[in-house]
């Protein structure tokens, strides 16, 4: 399994299945992010490596800091380099649109992989459906014209990715908070129960064009039971 950012939720989804039905196979999760903060889920990954022998969880960073001492690249050339083999194996990559072409063509061409056991965009329609419902956050959605659409969210994954899904937004930069395409403005009642805005996130909040109060990045939000019912609206220019 490979995912980057918030693509972990819905591998989450899947690998919780797989470890409880008992698997007899080793199953290996490469998580990538820049720095630590964006592996948020890191102690539950290491948690459920401790309870199942079959399961090994790699983080890896593209820019860690100094302390780091795990993996540093690309978990699709580490994943490459620790399995040189992978003729009966299958892969399920979410994330980054660059990290999911990049992780077919190196695990095809280099470690054998069939094409038909490698699986990304088709994935993500199926572990929707194994997303049981008291997993779901429901949020609104405000665009253009006072058009409103609901969106049931898994818990622990971003806005971003139901929205980048579903066409709203861009999601360039695929998580990273670098591009500024995913951002959305929270109704006022909810802008304090959000997690406080990182020194990064504002710095580039700050220099977008008609930058107002309560504009967030979604791909920096994370869904909790604590956020069902937020509300936000994208920018008319960015839909």
């Amino acid at each position: 399994m490979l995912a980057t950012g918030t693509g972990l939720a819905p591998l989450k989804a899947l690998l919780e299945q797989i470890l409880e039905a008992g698997s007899k196979n080793p199953v290996w999760l490469y998580w990538g992010g820049r720095g630590s903060s964006d592996l948020y889920f890191s102690k539950q990954m290491r948690d459920l490596e401790n309870a199942f022998g079959k399961f090994h969880y790699i983080p890896v960073l593209s820019n860690p800091e100094p302390a780091w001492s795990g993996e540093v690249g690309y978990i699709q050339q580490v994943a490459a380099r620790d399995h040189p083999s992978l003729n009966d194996d299958y892969v399920y990559a979410c994330g980054a649109p660059a990290m999911v072409n990049a992780a077919r063509v190196i695990l095809t061409k280099t470690c054998n992989l069939p094409d038909q056991a490698f699986f990304a965009d088709a994935f993500g329609q199926l572990v929707t459906g194994s997303v049981t419902p008291n997993q779901l956050v429901k949020v609104s959605m405000h665009g253009p014209n006072g058009q409103s659409t609901q969106l049931n969210l898994p818990e622990g994954s971003s806005p971003m990715e139901a929205l980048r899904i579903g066409g709203h937004i861009k999601g360039i930069c695929g998580g990273h908070a670098s591009c500024g395409t995913c951002r959305v403005n929270i109704n006022p009642k909810w802008v304090e129960k959000l997690k406080p805005v990182s020194h990064a996130e504002k710095r580039l909040l700050t220099t977008l064009d008609e930058f107002r109060s309560g504009d967030r990045l979604a791909c920096q939000l994370i869904v909790t039971k604590t956020l069902m019912g937020l509300d936000f609206t994208i920018p008319d220019h960015l839909w």
